[in-house]
């Protein structure tokens, strides 16, 4: 019973890389029907081999460049229009099949550009790709473009002008992702630029840098939305808490994939309480659900363990965070069904 319950809390998840989410089997069709296999160091008849190299197992050492690393694998899956259109389809049916009635997906656009694949394709993709998932699924969905800190300036211009270009077709903003070592200063342009066109801005911060990334990406890159938000409270910025709540940004928490990643030692030390009861706007993520063998509905059942909170309270934040959603068409609906769910304890598709 206990699983049906956290099955049907209605879920926006909002923090989920699409590299992330690639299913196995899609990872080696994808590969061997476009005759890629030969740039990985294993054969992708060995499915577990395959497995080890774009996920993380239980017994893999843990940090956050590890972490990384299995992205570099993954995105030869995202050869063509086709597999990109394909994989987001699939991320869409897999976070359905979990309870979430929304669903935002991060895209590193930056990767598809430098390996020659158009921006008009990558557009195409994610139309094809979101049209197939809500179909597929029932739920609506959305994509977000990254930009990559450790490339070339250049390449986010080109990202940038992607989200412009998508918006109403999609794409709903712009994220800044990957390693925290780029300072972020570095973005305030795109950001100014982003802003001035309207567009929706998230920005990774204080996953693994300290919380004046999280500062300076809300000061001088106009971010209304925070990517992880761990270190806020690492007490470089004591004044930030309030900041962060008094300009209504939202912070995208990913406590297990912070664990798994190695960027937090243990789940009980991850800060969404303090958030909660600092009056913060917050969601709940898997993050990279594939890479870390992990789901939303686990997800909920441990924030229930280890914080104590019951399903009626994660669904009160959720329903709280549609404010920050990045499609604003979809606000009505999605109030509709978190409150319908909490009035009557239990989620009725067809009266949202």
């Amino acid at each position: 019973m206990e699983d049906m319950l956290y099955h049907s809390v209605p879920k926006l998840e909002l923090h989920r890389h699409a590299e992330g989410s690639v299913r196995t089997e899609t990872y080696i069709d994808i590969l061997r029907s476009r005759g890629l296999g030969g740039l990985l160091p294993v054969k992708l008849r060995d499915r577990e081999a395959v497995e080890r190299l774009i996920s993380i197992g239980p017994d893999d050492k843990r940090g956050f460049h590890l972490g990384l690393s299995h992205f570099a694998w993954l995105r030869h899956a995202f050869a063509d229009k086709e597999a990109i259109a394909r994989i987001l389809a699939e991320a869409i049916e897999d976070a359905a099949a979990e309870g979430a009635v929304y669903q935002e997906l991060r895209l590193s656009a930056g990767p598809l550009l430098a390996k020659g694949i158009p921006g008009q394709d990558i557009l195409a993709a994610v139309e094809e790709g979101i049209r197939l998932g809500e179909r597929s699924s029932g739920i609506k969905a959305a994509v977000i473009l990254g930009i990559n800190r450790e490339m070339d300036l250049g390449y986010a211009a080109q990202v940038l002008e992607l989200a412009i270009n998508g918006a109403g077709n999609g794409v709903c903003g712009i994220d800044l992702l990957s390693d925290e070592a780029y300072p972020p200063e570095q973005f305030a342009g795109i950001y100014q630029r982003a802003l001035d066109a309207g567009v929706h801005r998230t920005v990774h911060a204080g996953e693994y840098g300290s919380a004046w990334n999280i500062q300076t990406a809300v000061r001088l890159l106009h971010a209304e939305r925070i990517g992880h938000g761990l270190k806020l409270y690492d007490g470089l910025c004591p004044d930030l808490p309030a900041e962060i709540r008094d300009r209504g940004v939202h912070i995208e928490c990913c406590p297990t994939s912070n664990v798994i990643f190695g960027v937090l030692e243990q789940l009980y030390a991850h800060p969404l309480p303090r958030m909660i009861g600092d009056g913060i706007s917050v969601s709940i993520n898997t993050d990279d659900p594939r890479v870390i063998h992990w789901g939303l509905c686990r997800e909920y059942e441990e924030m229930h363990r280890v914080f104590q909170l019951s399903p009626q309270r994660i669904a009160a934040l959720m329903l709280a965070a549609v404010d920050s959603i990045f499609r604003d068409d979809c606000k009505p609906y999605l109030r509709g069904c978190i409150s319908g769910w909490l009035e009557k304890g239990k989620m009725n598709y067809e009266n949202c």
